[in-house]
């Protein structure tokens, strides 16, 4: 194997991963070669092999010099499939501590046509079937796999997604469940618009075909891991007047408020709409599906804490709007 084969698969690791001494032992190697300013805690080891290329193309450095790079190029890059089974272990630890799989004492019985419905949608998880018999019962589960179906992920992609990741299906409000689907498929547009615009394949860590937990990510991960740019965090504002009260919100509403604080509509989904601010700041807003459908406080303020809304801002513009 190659340097030229791995490269890309450094971008999923940043130096704050590794232990202290591989990571002393870059630095000084980067240092070496003249380039350790650039460094920081939180930098891709992809600039690694960028050094490695630079120094190569310019064959100012010694082959001693280049060959102790290539070396650590490849050391590193064999920790790739380590890492990314230990990302893929955050994830399901993450959504375990949100979705907790319990089994019922005694076991429960489950209906054939709920087992085919989340069959459908790549659900074959013992725990997570029985789960969702006990929490919804088997007609909400067919509303619920008509809301998975219906989305622009297409068919084998959802079996994928939720085959990896079959807690989905458990989140338990509804709300918080349709807009879970509305983030999938606009991750799933942001990735296509990025190999779109470069002209390029997505790498292994960033293919939903491959990792389908990339769905899951938050919008910072997946564009912090593409070096999409994102802008910094908004600095704090002392002495204002108006404090942020969480409150339920229609949606049509709460649409109004981010629109007046310069969001516009991106792209509609089947179940929702995506705004983007001037800032590049992403928001995904569902469509009431029914009478009196509202977004309870959680779901708004971690929208907005996503999405870098000053939460005072936004309770200001609420209330000029008389929302």
């Amino acid at each position: 194997m190659e340097p030229e084969d791995v490269g890309a698969n450094l971008k999923k690791i940043r130096l704050e991963m590794l232990e202290p001494d591989l990571q002393r032992e870059i630095t000084e190697l980067a240092a070496e070669m003249g380039y350790e300013a650039t460094i920081a805690s939180s930098s891709s080891l992809h600039f690694l092999y960028k050094i490695y290329q630079t120094e190569k193309a310019r064959g100012e450095r010694s082959a001693k010099a280049l060959k102790k790079a290539e070396d650590m190029i490849l050391r590193l890059s064999s920790l790739h499939h380590a890492i990314t089974q230990r990302e893929e272990q955050r994830r399901k630890e993450g959504r375990k501590m949100k979705i907790p799989l319990t089994l019922i004492e005694g076991g429960l019985s489950v209906s054939k046509k709920t087992r085919e419905l989340l069959n459908s949608i790549g659900i074959e998880d013992e725990n997570a079937i029985i789960k969702a018999e006990e929490l919804f019962g088997e007609k909400k589960i067919e509303e619920r796999v008509g809301l998975v179906q219906s989305t622009t992920l297409g068919k084998e992609l959802v079996k994928k997604a939720f085959a990896a990741y079959p807690e989905t299906i458990l989140i338990p409000n509804e709300d918080d469940f349709i807009s879970e689907l509305d983030a999938m498929e606009n991750k799933k547009a942001i990735l296509d618009g990025w190999a779109k615009s470069g002209e390029r394949p997505l790498p292994a860590w960033a293919d939903y075909n491959q990792t389908p937990g990339i769905l899951i990510d938050t919008y910072e991960d997946i564009t912090r891991q593409l070096e999409i740019p994102m802008p910094a965090a908004a600095p704090l504002k002392i002495g204002k007047e108006i404090t942020y009260r969480g409150r339920p919100m229609d949606p049509d509403d709460f649409m109004k408020v981010v629109k007046a604080m310069g969001f516009v509509e991106v792209r509609e989904a089947n179940h929702g709409t995506l705004l983007r601010d001037a800032k590049s700041n992403i928001m995904c807003v569902q469509k009431a599906h029914r009478k009196q459908m509202e977004l309870n406080p959680s779901t708004i303020k971690k929208k907005l804490q996503e999405s870098s809304v000053d939460l005072d801002e936004f309770e200001r513009t609420r209330r000029e709007l008389r929302l």
